[in-house]
């Protein structure tokens, strides 16, 4: 049962980023800006990393990446971003603009396929181990090292991935407070997630314990 929930979440993840590539070759008439533009996004980030999730579990889990994504904490920090793709989507950016054909495709399985489907996986079918709520802090890094990119990039080229952070329109105090509450509420999810997950352990071993 596991092996096939792990090579759907396969399919899922890599149709969601290949499709949005082949989509975003259309772009311009350079392949190389394309492709720059297509590596911009933390959605794409965030895919692709769900998609080396599951590849690397399924396909080769004792190499060095699948133990790298074998581990709890690592399992549950991806749980964070890909949630975090999900909401600020639904939440911020879908009624800004109307995909159709394949991008509304694309669209749906970037931002709700994977993000529920990896939901799933990890309450159902990851093994889960007491985290420390310092980890909180940790996962942090990610979004912090994207903001880097997206501000660095935005001010070379004065294009920004999304709205929220576009310095030139909303200037660099607007943007570095969206920055702050961004991470803030990566934090506090990254808690509450924490939070549940010791209290499932918990409840795991309190029925073990039931049984003998």
């Amino acid at each position: 049962m596991k092996k096939a929930v792990l090579n759907l979440g396969m399919i899922f993840s890599w149709t969601g980023v290949i499709l949005q590539y082949y989509l975003s070759m259309s772009v311009s008439d350079s392949r190389i800006a394309d492709t720059v533009k297509y590596l911009s996004f933390m959605t794409i980030w965030t895919n692709f990393l769900i998609a080396l999730f599951f590849t690397f579990v399924t396909v080769s889990p004792g190499s060095k990446g699948g133990k790298f994504f074998s581990g709890h904490s690592v399992q549950t920090a991806l749980l964070v971003y890909i949630i975090a793709v999900g909401l600020i989507y639904h939440l911020f950016l879908a009624h800004i603009w109307d995909p159709k054909g394949y991008q509304y495709v694309a669209d749906q399985i970037l931002h709700t396929v994977v993000p529920l489907y990896y939901l799933m996986y990890w309450v159902f079918f990851t093994e889960k181990t007491v985290l420390n709520f310092k980890s909180a802090f940790n996962w942090l890094l990610y979004p912090l090292v994207y903001a880097v990119y997206a501000m660095v990039r935005g001010a070379i080229t004065m294009k920004y991935p999304y709205y929220f952070l576009d310095a030139v329109k909303l200037g660099y105090p607007v943007v570095l407070r969206n920055i702050a509450l961004i991470a803030v509420s990566y934090f506090m999810m990254g808690g509450l997630l924490i939070a549940i997950n010791n209290m499932l352990v918990r409840r795991q071993l309190s029925k073990a314990r039931a049984g003998h």
